[in-house]
């Protein structure tokens, strides 16, 4: 049902319906690790000031995120929608690195049913590398299964 209306939700209706479901099966909440959800992260990074709220983002703490781990960004109905979800998780996942003291951290992407994940690192004082996955089509099944694994192997890799 989902794949006949996806091209006319709006990015609310498109989290709550479409992927909101595929993340409450991963189930990222466990020990001191859980979900965070519209959740600001911030650092000043040569004189500019990065911030932004992710959609989601995979963090320790309890009242607040602390150690940040993975950051899926807003989920865009479409490729022309306004914003760019690869720019806007970079930013968070630059800031990650630079508040975590860490060189790794991965993150995805969504723009309408297609997922990519990306994997940003540090390879020296202010010099970064991404890489970004192929296009995974949630409405296909063995794209769907890919999308789970990956998310699982995220959770067990950089969550315990």
């Amino acid at each position: 049902m989902n794949g006949l209306n996806l091209p006319y939700y709006n990015e609310q209706k498109l989290s709550m319906k479409f992927i909101a479901p595929i993340l409450n099966k991963v189930d990222f909440c466990f020990a001191n690790i859980q979900d965070w959800y519209s959740s600001e992260i911030s650092c000043e990074l040569n004189g500019f000031l990065l911030k932004g709220k992710p959609y989601l983002m995979v963090a320790t703490g309890i009242e607040t995120p602390e150690k940040p781990y993975f950051f899926l960004q807003e989920y865009k109905k479409s490729i022309n929608s306004k914003g760019n979800p690869e720019f806007q998780v970079l930013a968070a996942m630059i800031t990650a690195i630079e508040l975590n003291k860490n060189n790794k951290i991965i993150g995805s992407f969504v723009i309408g049913q297609y997922w990519k994940f990306i994997i940003l690192e540090k390879i020296e004082i202010e010099k970064y590398e991404y890489f970004v996955s192929e296009s995974f089509d949630s409405l296909k099944l063995n794209d769907l299964k890919k999308i789970y694994n990956n998310l699982q192997s995220l959770k067990f890799l950089y969550c315990k």
